[in-house]
């Protein structure tokens, strides 16, 4: 008895292999047919067994659960990879198509210039800037190595941005019609006929008047360059959103909104 209790287990199975060598024997005396020796043996292996079978299964299960959570460990870091690789995707496609527009402005930019005049043209990107509040002058990263001369006309997605005032191997100088010294000499482009000076600027508008005082100009109105002066003909300098007339100098005033955004200036083309 002592022996039993200090060793469960294996009376248990002496047990088990007792009794169904005594169901073998009786079965064989039998002819094989059940009896009610039988059925007790069964029930007594199958309650012994039973603990073992659940744990086995248990087991089974943990061992599936655990290939299963490493499966979709797997497949998420898969999903994560793919997830990166379409955002640098649409991050390239967002710079490729910012950099198209801008190209595509500066053309546009282009094309206001006189074709009967021979134009070159270099494009850089704004690397700083002078001013704190509006952009009166800026560096690029262009220079004599790329053509670059002083006095070269500067434009933008839109139109004018100013002139070269001083030049390096690699880089500029740009003054932008913005600084108060750049005065500019326009005409209407619904009436070529109609010239006049932009001379001030304000808030970052641009002010200018009309040299015959009986002209008419609207709001709306597009202003160009005249060719005479500083730029070349036919780049569009702003458009006109407010008149009124200085009577002490019988002048027609305008204050006009240049054509090329200041605040969001990232890359200029210089005419050389």
């Amino acid at each position: 008895m002592r022996f039993i209790k200090e060793h469960k287990l294996i009376s248990a199975l002496l047990i088990i292999i007792v009794v169904t060598l005594a169901l073998l024997i009786s079965s064989v005396a039998s002819g094989g047919r059940g009896n009610f020796v039988t059925e007790g043996v069964n029930t007594v292996i199958k309650t012994v067994t039973s603990p073992f079978y659940k744990a086995g299964n248990k087991t089974s299960s943990f061992v599936s659960d655990i290939g299963g959570y490493k499966k979709v460990i797997k497949e998420n870091e898969k999903l994560k990879r793919e997830n990166q690789k379409l955002k640098l995707e649409l991050k390239k496609q967002k710079l490729s198509q910012d950099k198209l527009n801008d190209l595509q402005g500066l053309s546009q930019a282009l094309n206001y210039v006189d074709k009967n005049e021979n134009h070159k043209h270099v494009t850089g990107d704004i690397t700083s800037t002078d001013d704190t509040l509006w952009m009166h002058h800026f560096s690029i990263d262009i220079g004599s190595k790329d053509g670059v001369k002083v006095g070269n006309t500067v434009v933008a997605n839109g139109g004018l941005v100013g002139r070269v005032k001083e030049v390096g191997p690699n880089w500029a100088k740009v003054s932008s019609i913005l600084d108060q010294n750049n005065n500019v000499s326009f005409r209407l482009s619904s009436d070529s006929e109609q010239l006049g000076i932009i001379n001030e600027v304000k808030d970052g508008k641009l002010s200018g008047f009309l040299i015959n005082n009986q002209a008419t100009a609207a709001i709306g109105d597009k202003l160009i360059t005249s060719g005479m002066g500083l730029y070349p003909a036919g780049i569009d300098i702003g458009t006109v959103t407010k008149t009124n007339v200085d009577k002490g100098r019988q002048l027609k005033i305008m204050i006009v909104k240049p054509s090329v955004n200041f605040n969001v200036l990232k890359r200029v083309t210089v005419i050389i």
